[in-house]
């Protein structure tokens, strides 16, 4: 997002730095899905950010078994991993 902002400076580009930096964190395009929803109709799928130890315990049962995800830098399967039991979250 960075470079696409600077680059847009003395080029157009597409798609823009602002929705970039969105579709590069995942907290951000769920955050961000979240805020729209009302207008637009897609909320973000059911999730928990977890980005203290403490946040393992809020995390509702209801998410289990589910995929633990990193927030950035995970594509195409990497920065996944399947959990099936809370203590897997850690």
């Amino acid at each position: 997002a960075q470079v696409l902002a600077s680059l847009a400076a003395h080029r157009p580009v597409a798609p823009g730095a602002a929705a970039v930096a969105v579709a590069q964190d995942r907290r951000a395009e769920k955050a961000h899905f979240a805020a729209s929803a009302r207008s637009s109709g897609v909320g973000p799928a059911p999730h928990a950010v977890i980005e203290a130890e403490a946040d393992l315990a809020r995390v509702p049962e209801s998410l289990l078994p589910g995929i633990l995800k990193t927030a950035r830098l995970g594509y195409d399967g990497k920065g996944q991993r399947r959990v099936t039991r809370r203590d897997e979250l850690a």
